[in-house]
Order: C-alpha cells, then sequence, then structure tokens
C-alpha cells in the first residue's frame, strides 16, 4: 500500500504557503473542469489522460474529481484502473464523501462485485439519499431484488426520504405483483405518483405481473402521458393477448394526437406468440412504421425477422435484416438462427463472419446458434474455433452454450471432447442430459446411453420425449430390438402424456429391427398419424421386401384425407425401387406432379433413376437425367456409373463418365471411381487412362477423403473453395480467402519443412496417432486454462532458441536452461510430462518430447485463433542442458536493438519479413512486471510510448517491486488470442518491451510492421514459415540424441 500511495499520490516538498496552496487549488478546480466537461459529452478515454496530465504536474486532486474517474473506469472496462484510484480515494481520506461512495458503489456494481460495494456502502460514517439510491439500485440490476427490497425498508427506517429515483431503482429489480403496489402506495404517500417516469415504470411493471386491468386505472388516472406511457399499455394488452383493446389504444392515441413510435410497434411485434399475429399482419405494421416516416430499427426488425422466419419466409425475414443500418448483437442472432431452423447452416456462418468483422462482440446466445450450425454441418474444425473464440474472449459459458458444445462435439465425432463438457458442467437440464444420451445414442453406444439414462433418474431428473427418441433412434439404427423393447416398457411405464414423436419412434425402431408386425400393431394403436408416421411404415414394409403392402399402405393413406407431400412420395418411391415396381413407381412419380402438383426434388428423380437402373434400364435412366436434371449432380450419375459397371456397359459407363468430369474435373475420387469401373469390366487400359489423368492434372487422393490436392491448391470435395498453399512454399504472398466457411481464412496447410531428417510420416509405422493425441490433450488443457497457448509458443522458442529444438529446456539439473533468468516464468512443463505419459502408454519409447513440444506449440497456435500449420516430425531428445547457453543465446526483454534480433532470427534461415513475424509472435501471451519495470523507470528519449498506456502499465506494474515479481501485464486479450494485434499496438505505442517500439521505427522494419497490421492473413503465412523454420533448423535426427523416457531426465 505504501509503494502504491508513493505513485499514485507523489510526495510534496514541504508544508506549502497559503499562495501556493491557493495556485493548487486553481489548478485543481482548472482540471476538475476539464475532466467533467468530458465526462458529460461522453470521452471517457480523454478524462483519463486529462488526469494522467493532472498527476505529471504535480497537481493534487479534491473529492470532485473522482466521480468522473470512477464513471470512465466503468465506460472504458477498467477494473484493475479503478481498483487503483479506489486505493487513492482511501489514502487521500476522501471515503466518506457521498457522491464518490456512490460514484465507487455504480463502478463495482457494473463489474458485479457487490459485496466491494456493500462493503463501501457499510464503511461510510453518515449516508445521505445518494448512496443509499445507489447501493439498492446496485442490488436490483443484479438481480437480488429482495435485498433492495430490504434496503428500501432500512432506508425509511432510518429516517431518510426516498426520492422518486429511489423508487425507480428499487422497482428496476421487483418481479412479485405485492412488491410492485406496495412501491405503488409508498409513492402515493411520499407524493412521487406524480413523477412520469415513475409511473410509466409501474404501468409497464403491472402489465408484466398480468395486472393490466390495474394500469389501466393507473394509466386512465394520469394527468400528464407521453408515448412511453401509451406504449407501456400496448405491451400489457399485447402480453395478455387482447387485441381489441390494442386496436382501441391505437385509435385513442390517433384521437389525442399521439404518433406511434418505433417502441410503440415493437412492443406489439414482441408479443406476437400470445397475439397471434401472422405474416401478413407483420407485413402490414412493417408499412405502418414506413409509411410512419420511422426508421426501422434493431428490435423492431429483430422482432419482424422472428414473425418471418416462424411462418417460413426466410427471403422476407433477409431483407428486413439487411435493411437495418445499425445491427445489433440480437439482430444478427436471429437471422443467423432461421439459416440454421431452415437447414442451412453454410449461411449461417458467413453471416456469423460478417458479424465479426462488423466489431459486435457475440453473446452466448450466438455462440449457442452458431455451434449449432457447426454441428449440422459437420466441421469440427469449425465448431473447434468457435469454442477457442468463446474462450479468448472470456465469455461466460452457460448451460445452453454448454449444451450446444455437447451436441456439436457429438455430432463432429468427438465424443471425448462431448463428455468432457458435460462431465465440466455446475449445473445441468434435461436438455443437457438429452444432449450427451444422444451423443452416445448417434455414435453407436447404446449401453452407455441406457446407462446415462439410468443415472438421469437417480440424478432426479425426469426424461422427456426427447431423451427416449434417441434411444430408440440408436436402437434403430443398431438393430437392437431387445434394448428397443426394454425402452418401449420405460415408455409405458414412466411416460404418461401421449406423443406422435415417441410413437413414430417406436414404429420406426420396430420397423429397421425387422418386427413389421409389432410395428404395425403400435402404429395402429397410434391415436393420431401423421405423414411421417405414415411415411415410416410404409417405408418400413418397403425396406423389407413388402412392396405391395407398401403401396397398400399408401392407398390407405389417401384415404386419410391428409394432404400428401414430398416426405410421403420418397417413401413410396424408394419401396417401388427396392421392391422391382417400375410401373407403379413411374405411375406415383407422374401423379405426384400432375395431381398434387408437387414439384418433385432431387431426392425423388435420384429414386426414379435407381428405380430404373436397377431394373436394368440403363439408357431408359440415362434419358431420364438428361430430361428431367438441367444440371446433374455427381451423386445421382455415379448411381448409373455403378449400374454400368454392374450391368457390363462400357459404352454407356463411359459416356457418364465423361458427363462427370466436365461436372468435377478436379476430383480424385471421381478418377478412382472410373478406374474401379473399368477394372470391373476387366478394361485396363481405361484403369491406367484414369491414372495418368489424375498424375498430369496433379491430384492426389488425401487419406481422409476430405481434400483433394489439385496442384499447389487444396479443393474441399464437393465445395467450389481452393486455398493456395505454394505461399508457404516460396515467398509468401496473399492467400485469397472465401467467406463460404467461417475458418478458411485461418487454414493454412504448409507442406514445406521437411529435411535435416525431418519428415512428415515419421510416425505412421510406429505411433500412427500421436498428433491426434497431442490434439486431444491440448483441447483439454485450453478448455481450463485460456492463457495455456501461450505458455506453449513460449516454451517452443525458449527451446528452440538455445541447443535447437531438443527439449533441452526440460531437464532438471541444478545447472539447467531452466536456471536461466531469461527463462522467468516458463509454465506447463508438467502437462508436457502429462502428455509423454499419455504416448508412452500408446507407443512406448517412440514419441520424442521435443517433437511433443513442437505439436504443442502449433495446437497452440491453431486454436488460440492462429494459422493450422502442418510440421514435420523425427526430433530426438538433447543428452545436456546449460543456464551459461540459455543466458548467452536468450535475447534480454530490455533489448531494443532491432540488429541484434534480426541476427538472432536470420541465422536461423529466416528472411527479414519471417524475423519481423517471429519477434511479433508474443502476441500471444504477455509480460511479467519484473521485465517491463526497467523500461518505466528509466524510459529512453528513443522509446516512444502511448501516454494512456503507459498509465496502464504503471498501475498494474508500481514501480518500486521486487525483482520477483510474477504479475503477468497482458495487452488487450493477447494472453488468449493469436493474431496481428501486435503489430497494431506497436504502431501506435502500445507495445510491451523497448523491441516494440524499434521495430516500428527502423527502416527496414517499419514497412513490414505496418503491412502485418492491416493484413492479417499476410502475417499467418509469413509466421507460418518462420516456425517452420524455427522448429525445424538445428534439430537432432537420427543417431543423434535419443528418445527419453521422462522429458526431466536423460535415459
Amino acid at each position: 500500500m505504501t509503494r502504491l500511495k508513493a505513485y499514485l499520490r507523489p510526495p510534496q516538498p514541504s508544508p506549502p504557503t497559503t499562495s501556493a496552496s491557493a495556485s493548487a487549488s486553481a489548478a485543481t478546480k482548472s482540471f476538475n473542469s476539464t475532466i467533467n466537461r468530458l465526462s458529460a459529452e461522453g470521452f471517457h478515454r480523454d478524462v483519463l489522460f486529462t488526469f494522467s496530465s493532472m498527476l505529471r504536474s504535480h497537481t493534487p486532486p479534491d473529492a470532485h474529481t473522482y466521480p468522473s474517474l470512477f464513471k470512465a473506469c466503468t465506460f472504458l472496462n477498467r477494473f484493475s484502473l479503478g481498483i487503483s484510484l479506489h486505493q487513492r480515494v482511501i489514502t487521500d481520506a476522501y471515503s466518506s464523501d457521498s457522491y464518490i461512495a456512490s460514484s465507487l458503489i455504480n463502478f463495482y456494481a457494473k463489474f458485479g462485485r457487490v459485496e466491494n460495494a456493500q462493503k463501501v456502502f457499510d464503511l461510510m460514517p453518515e449516508r445521505n439519499v445518494v448512496p443509499w439510491t445507489a447501493m439498492i439500485g446496485c442490488h436490483s440490476r443484479c438481480g437480488n431484488s429482495d435485498r433492495a427490497f430490504r434496503m428500501y425498508n432500512l432506508m425509511r427506517y432510518e429516517g431518510i426520504q426516498p426520492s422518486s429515483v429511489t423508487v425507480l431503482n428499487v422497482l428496476s429489480g421487483v418481479t412479485e405483483l405485492c412488491q410492485v403496489e406496495c412501491l405503488h402506495a409508498c409513492a402515493i404517500l411520499s407524493g412521487s405518483d406524480s413523477d412520469l417516469h415513475l409511473v410509466n415504470c409501474m404501468l409497464d411493471l403491472y402489465g408484466k405481473c398480468g395486472r393490466v386491468e390495474a394500469a389501466r386505472v393507473l394509466f386512465e388516472a394520469m394527468v400528464c402521458r407521453d408515448i412511453v406511457s401509451w406504449n407501456s399499455m400496448v405491451s400489457g394488452y399485447a402480453r395478455s393477448g387482447n387485441f381489441k383493446e390494442i386496436m382501441w389504444l391505437f385509435k385513442k392515441m390517433r384521437g389525442e394526437g399521439v404518433v406511434p413510435d418505433q417502441q410503440t410497434f415493437g412492443g406489439l411485434l414482441t408479443c406476437s406468440d400470445s397475439v397471434q399475429i401472422d405474416v401478413e399482419f407483420g407485413t402490414l405494421i412493417l408499412g405502418q412504421i414506413i409509411t410512419g416516416g420511422l426508421e426501422l430499427d434493431a428490435p423492431m426488425a429483430t422482432s419482424l425477422v422472428v414473425l418471418y422466419s416462424k411462418y417460413g419466409n426466410f427471403v422476407s425475414a433477409f431483407k428486413i435484416f439487411e435493411w437495418v443500418a445499425e445491427k445489433d448483437v440480437i439482430l444478427w442472432t436471429s437471422i443467423i438462427a432461421a439459416f440454421v431452423q431452415n437447414d442451412n447452416a453454410r449461411k449461417a456462418l458467413v453471416l456469423f463472419t460478417r458479424m465479426l468483422d462488423s466489431g459486435l462482440i457475440s453473446s452466448t446466445a450466438t455462440i449457442a446458434t452458431v455451434l449449432s450450425a457447426c454441428a449440422k454441418v459437420g466441421s469440427r474444425l469449425l465448431g473447434m474455433s468457435v469454442h477457442g473464440y468463446l474462450l479468448r474472449q472470456g465469455m461466460p459459458v452457460d448451460i445452453p452454450v454448454q449444451n450446444s458444445l455437447i451436441t456439436m462435439y457429438a455430432k463432429c465425432g468427438l465424443l471425448r471432447q462431448s463428455l468432457a463438457i458435460f462431465d465440466g458442467m455446475n449445473e445441468r437440464d434435461v436438455v443437457s442430459w438429452n444432449a450427451i444420451v444422444a451423443t452416445y445414442a448417434q455414435n453407436g453406444d447404446l449401453r452407455e446411453a441406457l446407462c446415462l439414462l439410468n443415472k438421469m433418474r437417480l440424478m432426479v431428473q425426469r426424461p422427456d420425449s426427447i431423451t427416449v427418441v434417441s434411444l430408440l433412434q440408436a436402437c434403430a439404427s443398431t438393430g437392437a430390438l431387445q434394448q428397443g423393447k426394454w425402452v418401449h416398457t420405460f415408455i409405458i411405464k414412466s411416460l404418461s402424456q401421449p406423443s406422435i414423436m415417441i410413437d413414430t419412434a417406436l414404429v420406426d425402431m420396430y420397423s429397421k429391427c425387422g418386427d413389421l408386425k409389432t410395428a404395425h400393431r403400435c402404429f395402429h394403436h397410434m391415436p393420431e398419424h401423421d405423414v411421417v408416421s405414415w411415411s415410416i411404415i410404409i417405408t418400413g414394409y418397403g425396406s423389407h421386401g413388402m412392396g405391395e403392402m407398401a403401396l397398400n399402405l399408401y392407398t390407405e393413406f389417401l384415404g386419410t384425407g391428409i394432404q400428401p407431400n414430398h416426405v410421403i412420395f420418397l417413401s413410396v418411391l424408394f419401396s417401388c425401387s427396392h421392391n422391382g415396381l417400375v410401373s407403379e413407381g413411374l405411375s406415383i412419380f407422374q401423379s405426384m406432379i400432375e395431381d398434387f402438383g408437387i414439384k418433385p426434388e432431387l431426392e425423388h428423380r435420384a429414386c426414379i433413376v435407381d428405380l430404373l437402373c436397377r431394373a436394368g434400364r440403363l439408357k431408359e435412366a440415362y434419358k431420364f437425367i438428361k430430361t428431367m436434371f438441367s444440371d446433374p449432380t455427381v451423386d445421382v450419375l455415379g448411381i448409373l456409373l455403378d449400374a454400368c459397371r454392374m450391368k457390363g456397359d462400357a459404352e454407356l459407363g463411359e459416356l457418364v463418365a465423361r458427363d462427370i468430369m466436365k461436372l468435377q474435373p478436379v476430383c480424385a475420387e471421381n478418377y478412382v471411381q472410373l478406374a474401379h469401373s473399368y477394372a470391373s469390366m476387366n478394361r485396363w487400359e481405361g484403369v491406367g487412362d484414369a491414372w495418368m489423368q489424375m498424375k498430369a492434372l496433379g491430384l492426389r487422393k488425401l487419406p481422409d477423403g476430405g481434400w483433394d490436392i489439385v496442384g499447389n491448391l487444396l479443393q474441399q470435395q464437393g465445395v467450389d473453395v481452393y486455398i493456395d498453399v505454394s505461399c508457404l512454399s516460396t515467398k509468401p504472398t496473399r492467400l485469397p480467402t472465401s467467406d463460404l466457411m467461417l475458418c478458411f481464412d485461418a487454414l493454412l496447410v504448409a507442406e514445406v519443412g521437411e529435411g535435416q531428417g525431418l519428415v512428415y510420416d515419421y510416425y505412421d509405422s510406429t505411433c500412427p496417432y500421436v498428433e491426434e493425441i497431442v490434439k486431444r490433450e491440448m483441447f483439454s488443457i485450453f478448455a481450463a486454462d485460456a492463457t495455456a497457448p501461450a505458455a506453449f509458443l513460449r516454451l517452443l522458442f525458449h527451446d528452440c532458441q538455445v541447443q535447437g529444438c531438443d527439449a533441452s529446456i526440460l531437464l532438471q539439473s541444478e545447472d539447467s536452461e531452466l536456471q536461466s533468468s531469461r527463462n522467468f516464468g516458463i509454465r506447463k512443463l508438467e502437462e508436457i510430462a502429462r502428455i509423454k505419459s499419455v504416448l508412452e502408454d500408446e507407443c512406448p519409447m517412440q514419441v520424442s518430447c521435443a517433437d511433443i513440444i513442437a505439436l504443442a506449440a502449433r495446437e497452440a497456435v491453431s486454436i488460440s485463433g492462429g494459422p493450422s500449420i502442418q510440421i514435420p516430425l523425427g526430433r530426438k531428445d538433447s543428452l545436456t542442458s546449460s543456464s551459461q547457453q540459455a543466458d548467452a543465446h536468450l535475447p534480454s526483454p530490455s533489448i531494443d536493438d532491432v540488429d541484434r534480433f534480426l541476427q538472432i532470427f536470420m541465422g536461423k534461415g529466416m528472411d527479414l519479413e519471417e524475423s519481423v513475424a517471429i519477434i511479433g509472435a508474443h502476441t500471444l501471451g504477455g509480460g511479467h512486471c519484473r521485465n517491463i519495470v526497467s523500461r518505466l523507470s528509466n524510459p529512453k528519449p528513443t522509446d516512444q510510448m502511448d501516454q494512456g498506456f503507459q498509465l496502464q502499465l504503471r498501475l498494474s506494474c508500481p514501480t518500486l517491486i521486487p525483482t520477483n515479481n510474477v504479475t503477468v501485464v497482458p495487452n488487450d486479450l493477447t494472453t488468449t488470442i493469436f493474431d496481428n494485434q501486435y503489430y497494431r499496438d506497436a504502431a501506435i505505442g502500445r507495445g510491451l518491451f523497448p523491441i516494440d517500439s524499434s521495430i516500428s521505427r527502423d527502416a527496414r522494419t517499419m514497412a513490414i510492421v505496418a503491412q502485418f497490421a492491416v493484413d492479417k492473413m499476410y502475417f499467418f503465412q509469413t509466421f507460418s514459415s518462420a516456425f517452420l523454420k524455427l522448429a525445424s533448423t538445428g534439430v537432432l535426427t537420427g543417431d543423434e540424441g535419443e528418445v527419453r523416457l521422462d522429458c526431466s531426465l536423460v535415459n
């Protein structure tokens, strides 16, 4: 405290003279005037800069200075600075000032520190209405309405007369009718019932509590009303679904000359469920908004987007979204959710990318929606990137987000991660249990899914229809009839409410398990049938060779009067196709078009192609494709190509193959299929031609089947997106990006770096899953500690810098590298040891500690938002470690000599741009106070640092600190995110270290810093190349070194 006071309150020379005191007082008043003016105008950053100037000029602040400072800290989210200012308030003996105390209470309330705010309040020797009002508002805003109400009563008991603002603060957190009525009575007794703002608040609360009649009485008694009064009444009636009264209010508004505003229509739209507003009425409201000259703001647009999406009008919903100039996060979330619900997850991800580019910070609702989109496209890369974004932003992970994470990882086949999220939940709802049960059910682990159902019941969590449907679907997909019967018994005993969804799932389960008799009995006992249940039973008979029965059921369905849709016709056509009912299938297809006016979709037409191919009518199938498909898909042509192979029709097969090549000329899978077709017909010259064409086009088939390599391009199969990887094997160039998928701007696959005895397939035969294991373990580490990426990246840099990347930094001895002061603050050594232990269980004595460090650092870059870098492996561990070597080769944090840094990194084969990229790689991390204090205490004239940033560092790291201080000072979000923020900061004097200032001014590096600052992709490419060179230079390979059993000890 003494040291902090020494900085924040510079010592005065000697007792000042009267004239000096008067001068100081005048200066203080002048600064206060400026600070208060800037605060009133909303220039909160300038408020802090002015206060910094005030301190430098040795002008003492007074009680009038601090309220504006705490307000600035609140708006700028500077909690640590506010704490420092509170310390100064205490040392300057201003704690008892009521306005300062009220500002402190509001400050702590903003950051959710209610107990701190209460402590400030309790320590006040005297309290007037101002701190009472602030403290009551603090509890109300934090959701503790009972505490706020008790404090209100205590305030009155102590003889403090509440103001109308006090009552408003209590009302802001009230949810119970009795409390509203009590406060209403208090307002009448105190004479505050004439306050318009207070009465409007009570109108709104009466409506929310379902007492719209009481609100009407209060409304009619009002002498003066404003538009807020009218809007409160409209919202109240809208919540109760009283459309007649709403129309009466609109009529009366016009009669009194009151013009509706955005909130009037918004209040009606937000309650569209209770009023049963349809799209037509929504369009009418939109017309009123436009003709009335009102601006379509974000809240109204959100309501309209939700309304149009609810009725399936997504085109109009998107048009409304695009009309809004100032979009908020709620509007973005609603349109993203609309596309997810419309099975257009890719478009939803594109919109999420646009939202991030607009500078908005996502809400947890946005993240939950985007994770649902990732689950639908089944992309683990996208899902993990969104999860990483969630962690880096430090967002609260609520139950809906955790549920979405469980589902996303399950859909991507990552059961371990799903279970880790579930096990880490402090609270679970039925959706959480459903998600984890569905996770195991969908991945075929029916035994574990049933165990979880039992655990769910033991936790007194009642399973619902979603739970049992997931289990029935698992039984259906695995043919587990006995387990399905057990679930059926559980449904009869535990779920009394009938559900068409459960009944349909039972029919589906028994059908797929081959028990058609029970399936038909379940279908017959259903209280009602819909199109889906009819489709299930028809498909069940059709798939078991009972096509005639399927057609009889279709005839029975037509007699029910239910309007058929595309689903029922797909089931019937499928049944015809699998039972050789060619004429019946063609007839039903024609009836679908002519009798029911249903336009055949791709699936229906593909069924007809399959129907004709199974019957051997290949030429007729080809003619059908040419007639019914304006743009045939590869999958449909593939059906015909396989049929040609089976029937031995080489001529037609070659014709179809050429059509496929025209659609996707650079898809390796097509050439492989063509080669197989030729081989089945013993046309070996065709097989050779197919492989030669692949080679001529530079195509290679990747093992996972997800991507094709086309020369220097990666193409995702089925998606017209190409990613240039040649930039990493030569001088980096700008990487073209696509907005089709969220993470394409960060997906860099580097196929360079082999050499020095390192190869990409080093562990293919000895430990083939090493990279997957490291990725899995690192992900769990990052999920628990968002700052972990910084530690692993720094560990690699410090290891490679001394003796090459040989894990020498992990060796423990009296003279190890860790003893060097340059390795101060190195973390996560124990995690490397833990990963090594896991790999030893999987592949004993195969994977070196050096390779583990390199793979861990690669994952650190990727999961924290940086590029994905493919690295060669085969490093061996060193036998020696020396603190003297570390002292000699690791640069000091106080060095500002650009030449020294360039010498270090260019000595490893890097060019100038790569060296600057590596220098900036400590964007993923922060600085320890002990490494920054010398820069703050003895700044060089050439060291240009932003004054506001300098003040922030001084408050975080007081100059009089021990040299072993381990406090980490982050720069922006750099402890958790890998991006080009470092270069933007360096360019404006906000870098942590002296070298940050130097490279932004040096003639050789200044332009590179500026380019990296504005072009993240260019930085990513350059860094990827630099990372490979750093991790691959001077390594031990072959017979050099060893593979340690324990990373901290030589064998």
